[in-house]
């Protein structure tokens, strides 16, 4: 019975990874006869966990795992998702930890925090609210957004910037960057004496739905301690993206 339990979960994680398989190559993966799989696949078939091409004649994961996906999904907190791992996180760096989401269009907004044990140390506070083109964790966030959404929030900043001249196209290049290496670095923007790291965390939709952002004191964000926290930053959203559903 467990045996058998287990051969059916090994389907639907295949599947979940190829989309579609046949009788005969099933048998060949699971090293059984091909009598035993179709028995695995009827059971499944009628759970309405995977269903037959009538094309193909081979089986795709079934509208059952969408329901019980979206179950899972509806049932997540971010906060309670991603607070174990900026706890692994701030311990490991020593530094405080952000958890940013957007509110509305135009900014994100601060849900949770983890404060290092510097003496010397960024206060971060709940509830604050950034445009979302300041600061790394918010530029980490829109940086990943859809372009017609990035520029709606360069617009809507361009003709009266919180603080100093908005230039868009540097903006969108640092975008660019961003997008490539992973991650967002901003120096005083938010806050004076102030250097920070940003990196996306994305949903099982592979939107990107928030972003952690690490923000340090200057005399500490030095090259070689800035590099290890930008390792250890896209490791943590790594993790908590994967626990949110989203895949590659």
């Amino acid at each position: 019975m467990i045996k058998s339990v287990n051969r059916a979960l090994d389907i639907l994680l295949y599947l979940a990874e190829n989309k579609e398989v046949g009788i005969r190559e099933l048998a060949r993966l699971l090293e059984v006869n091909a009598a035993t799989a179709f028995r695995l696949l009827s059971t499944l078939e009628k759970k309405k966990f995977v269903c037959k091409d009538s094309v193909t004649k081979k089986y795709q994961l079934g509208p059952e795992t969408i329901r019980i996906g979206y179950c899972y999904l509806s049932n997540l907190n971010l906060v309670q998702v991603a607070r174990p791992y900026l706890q692994q996180l701030s311990h490991k760096i020593n530094e405080t930890v952000c958890l940013l989401i957007r509110e509305g269009v135009f900014y994100g907004t601060y849900i949770d925090k983890i404060d290092s044990n510097h003496a010397l140390r960024v206060h971060a506070q709940i509830g604050a609210k950034v445009p979302l083109y300041m600061g790394s964790a918010a530029k980490a966030f829109t940086a990943h957004l859809p372009f017609e959404e990035q520029e709606k929030i360069l617009d809507k900043f361009a003709s009266s910037p919180p603080t100093g001249n908005l230039d868009k196209e540097k903006l969108r290049k640092e975008f660019e960057e961003i997008r490539k290496s992973g991650y967002a670095i901003s120096k005083e923007e938010v806050d004076p004496g102030v250097i920070a790291i940003g990196s996306p965390i994305f949903g099982f939709d592979n939107q990107v739905v928030g972003a952690v952002g690490v923000p340090l004191p200057k005399d500490r964000a030095t090259p070689p301690h800035l590099q290890q926290v930008a390792v250890n930053l896209k490791e943590t959203c790594a993790k908590i993206s994967w626990q949110l559903g989203y895949r590659l």
